[in-house]
């Protein structure tokens, strides 16, 4: 026999404003996801305050919705009372899920708040098994991958880890890993891990004479692709955009649960290849919102074309196009357009800029037919046309669909069927039905006495307890039982209808309380389990020194040029990122150690990105190595730690691993040797930091062009259309709007880009002020760089600040 048995993933609508959380619930969703007015990675929403919050709450759990809380922001020291005063009032709340981002954040809640129930955020950048792992042993119920995880990625994640996956089906995707992406930070001080990304990377950059938008990414939609993704095994279905409209938020939610029974349907049905999508669904769509067309984004490997170069904002849908001729112009359309419709026009320019995309709103109808032809002062965009120039047009919205959608949205109450009976002699009673179990409560009052003048009727009964206005739920009247002449005071039915709501609700989310109870148990548990992760050795006290990370085989070559040069130069570290170098190169290096820097420790810098095929290639490369020459390695996620224990060696962690503050430092100092600070802290920040973890090693960037973004799309083959692969890697530099030349280098070994600040981050000046490590950081610098840099450094103390060609970073204004 057959087994049909299929999970049926949970539909999680984005929820901003109380508006799109009526929305959301209307669609049919299972859950929702929100933030309050602190720590949530959408700051720019409306998002709600507590007494709202408690509202939503509770409506959601009597409608039967999850509702998870976003706390998935990084978090400064000096927030951490206001983040104990939140957690008190949300401990109140009963909520199913907290999703953070913060490693600090988990500490201090696993410490004082273990009951609460953990998701990790995408912002923790989670795409492997080993991570999974990982996380699971830290006592989190559910994990949201990366967006960059590939269908097969995710099937291994959950045939191996018992954790529940959340992944991203629908809305805007971001160019870099989540929470890899520092660009909105250095260039105006907005920290996206801290929830105000101001999306500098949806701008025109240029590259090699070209113009473009080539870090805006397509909008993502699966619709066509839910029954692989369901048999994949994904628990949960995430909808992207808690910064949208709350029609925006009923559309795409009603779409995912309307498919997803389709495509369960098929899968019991054994008929997956009988699944289809309405062409119309997507059209409607499309108008709704979507930034330059469609991608299913990384779910398969083959995908393409998910950069959209030529706009970076709300396309709309395709509806033909114009062209002038003399005093008209001569529309081609394939679908119809309607009075009140919005129309852009795509005009052919060669720099981009807000006015490349002007708009008409249409004052009649238009329907599609042959040789259309318009006077251009009848249908005009405000721009002159070129002649013979074809132009596309787009549909950006369409007033009707969204009155359809608003009139569809009725933030109506729940609906309770009633039972009242009225007998003489007896309470009066109430019999209710629960809607989602079908299971009874009754509820007495006054004792029905005889009438003296006016007997009790049923339009009375009903007037009194219809009046349930404000709250949760509405009656729904089967049946009124009225036996004898009886007398009962208005009064007492008022509050027979008062105990009865309040029965019910609490009936209700008593109901969901008790199915919280396993899961609270099973995090308590876990927690434990933090012992029997990789433990660290080989401590290192702390000590000033400096240290050196390089990425190429010249730069070698530059510090032992140095190291001839100036007999007392010394490093305490060097770190050797082998992301674009051959292991023979490695060696190479080890192997040479004993001529430039023999005192010097020797850590391997993985990669930023490592997903199973990479893993093993990895380990490829370090059985090649003679394991005695490694001192230890610098990872970059959690995971790692996993995939390198049988080594045996000391971890460090970097700056990605966003030691913000003292708690995050004190849980990563289980695991490491050394912790590096993150780069997004000022300098007070930062001396708290290094004062408080004495008895740890820990680092902080003193020089370095500092990667803005890691990311799994290709720049190079974004603009050349072609994969430029070579083992050392390829560069490249970008553009921006205000001239300043970004460095891009392809790690092709590894299939992963970094975007580099086009200036460097320089803090030696400040290295008297600041305690623990200073880490040096060559990344496209070339040999002679490297050996100037370092005579200057041990000959001055310093690198001579340029401000044209440096920054201070953060460490003197810090980040919003």
């Amino acid at each position: 026999m057959v087994d049909t048995t299929v999970k049926c993933p949970e539909i999680l609508a984005p929820v901003g404003h109380i508006e799109g959380f009526y929305a959301a619930i209307d669609a049919g969703c299972d859950g929702v996801y929100l933030g309050g007015l602190c720590f949530g990675a959408r700051d720019y929403a409306k998002n709600f305050d507590h007494k709202t919050l408690t509202e939503v709450v509770r409506y959601g759990h009597l409608k039967g919705v999850r509702i998870y809380y976003t706390l998935n922001t990084l978090i400064k020291d000096i927030e951490f009372k206001k983040l104990e005063e939140e957690l008190h009032f949300l401990e109140s709340l009963h909520l199913d899920g907290l999703i953070i981002q913060d490693l600090g954040v988990y500490e201090y809640i696993r410490q004082h708040y273990p009951h609460f129930i953990l998701h990790g955020s995408t912002q923790m950048n989670i795409h492997t098994v080993s991570d999974a792992q990982f996380y699971k042993q830290l006592g989190f119920e559910r994990i949201v991958l990366a967006r960059e995880c590939t269908l097969e990625e995710i099937k291994k994640i959950r045939e191996q880890v018992d954790i529940e996956v959340e992944t991203f089906v629908h809305g805007a995707l971001c160019y870099a890993y989540s929470g890899q992406c520092l660009m909105s930070s250095f260039y105006g001080g907005r920290s996206g891990n801290r929830g105000k990304c101001a999306g500098p990377c949806r701008l025109p950059f240029e590259i090699d004479q070209q113009q473009g938008y080539y870090l805006s990414m397509k909008d993502q939609m699966t619709l066509y692709h839910l029954p692989k993704l369901i048999l994949a095994g994904i628990d949960s279905f995430k909808i992207e955009g808690r910064m949208k409209n709350a029609e925006y938020a009923f559309h795409v939610t009603h779409l995912y649960k309307k498919y997803r029974t389709l495509a369960i349907q098929c899968i019991k049905n054994q008929c997956i290849e009988d699944y289809c999508v309405n062409p119309e669904d997507i059209k409607r769509l499309t108008v709704l919102y979507n930034r330059g067309n469609f991608t299913s984004g990384y779910y398969f490997p083959q995908e393409k074309n998910q950069i959209s170069i030529d706009h970076p904002r709300h396309l709309g849908l395709h509806v033909g196009t114009a062209q002038v001729k003399g005093n008209k112009i001569h529309i081609n359309l394939k679908e119809p357009l309607y009075k009140g419709d919005v129309i852009e026009w795509h005009i052919p320019q060669g720099k981009f800029s807000d006015g490349d995309f002007p708009t008409t709103t249409l004052e009649e109808n238009l329907v599609p037919k042959k040789n259309m032809s318009y006077d251009k002062k009848r249908l005009s965009c405000g721009q002159k046309l070129v002649s013979n120039q074809e132009i596309p047009l787009y549909k950006v919205y369409d007033p009707q669909l969204t009155k359809e959608l608003e009139e569809r949205i009725t933030s109506s109450s729940i609906p309770v069927e009633v039972e009242v009976w009225a007998h003489v002699g007896h309470p009066l009673k109430i019999i209710m039905t629960v809607p989602s179990t079908n299971k009874k409560l009754t509820v007495e009052g006054f004792v029905v006495e005889p009438a003296k003048k006016q007997p009790l009727t049923e339009a009375q009964l009903k007037k009194q307890l219809s009046k349930t206005e404000g709250q949760f739920f509405a009656f729904i009247f089967k049946e009124i039982n009225i036996k004898g002449d009886g007398f009962v005071p208005m009064g007492a039915i008022n509050q027979l209808r008062r105990d009865s709501l309040l029965y019910l609700e609490t009936d209700q989310l008593q109901q969901r309380a008790a199915l919280r109870e396993p899961y609270q148990l099973i995090h308590q548990l876990s927690y434990t389990d933090l012992h029997s992760a990789p433990k660290r050795t080989n401590r290192v006290e702390p000590r000033s020194s400096i240290r050196v990370s390089i990425t190429s085989l010249g730069q070698w070559y530059g510090l032992k040029k140095a190291a001839s040069f100036n007999q007392n130069l010394h490093i305490d570290r060097i770190y050797i990122e082998c992301r674009d170098l051959m292991w023979t190169e490695i060696q190479q290096i080890l192997d040479e150690k004993a001529t430039a820097y023999p005192e010097s420790q020797y850590y391997i810098g993985l990669p930023h990105i490592l997903f199973s095929a990479e893993e093993e290639k990895l380990k490829t490369m370090l059985n090649h190595l003679k394991l005695s020459d490694i001192d230890g390695f610098l990872i970059r996620s959690l995971g790692q730690m996993l995939v390198l224990k049988e080594y045996n060696k000391p971890f460090a962690s970097d700056r990605n691993l966003h030691v913000l503050n003292q708690w995050s430092g004190q849980f990563l100092s289980r695991y490491m040797t050394t912790l590096t600070a993150s780069v997004e802290l000022h300098q007070k920040g930062l001396s708290g930091i290094l004062s408080s973890m004495k008895t740890t090693d820990v680092e902080w960037i003193g020089y370095g062009h500092q990667p803005l973004m890691e990311s799994k799309t290709c720049i190079y083959k974004s603009r050349y259309n072609t994969c430029g692969y070579t083992p050392s890697g390829r560069h490249m530099t970008m553009k921006d709007r205000k001239g300043e030349q970004l460095h891009v280098t392809c790690h092709c070994q590894y299939c992963y880009t970094t975007l580099y600040n086009a200036k460097a981050t320089n803090l030696i000046d400040d290295q008297r002020e600041i305690n623990g490590h200073c880490r040096i950081e060559f990344t496209f610098e070339s040999q002679e760089d490297v050996f100037k840099k370092m005579v200057a450094l041990y000959s001055t103390q310093k690198i001579k600040f340029d401000k044209n060609y440096m920054t201070k970073g953060h460490i003197q204004r810090g980040v919003k």
